[in-house]
């Protein structure tokens, strides 16, 4: 297993007008490694994936996939950073 950092969050703070999604939240995933985020709906892990390949910037902290700070990134960084990723984001049906 590689000893690199593939993600990194740092002190980051996301609210949305009075509602504190994640409040001081710092992870490191090592290159190699899997992470699993759980949690019931509401607890921000959306916001984490969105923060993750730059759809969201957080309101204070550090995003960093590959030691890149994503969060002062532009949309040419982020592209370049997003054609390393695949994700898939939830869809809710309610007739099932």
């Amino acid at each position: 297993m590689s000893d690199s950092t593939a993600v990194e969050f740092e002190h980051v703070f996301k609210a949305f007008g009075n509602r504190r999604v994640l409040d001081d939240v710092s992870f490191k995933v090592n290159a190699g490694e899997a992470l699993c985020i759980l949690g019931r709906s509401g607890t921000g892990k959306s916001v984490t994936l969105k923060l993750m390949i730059g759809l969201l910037k957080p309101d204070r902290g550090k995003v960093c996939i590959d030691s890149e700070d994503i969060a002062r990134s532009g949309e040419e960084d982020l592209s370049r950073v997003r054609r390393h990723m695949g994700f898939l984001f939830q869809v809710l049906h309610n007739n099932l």
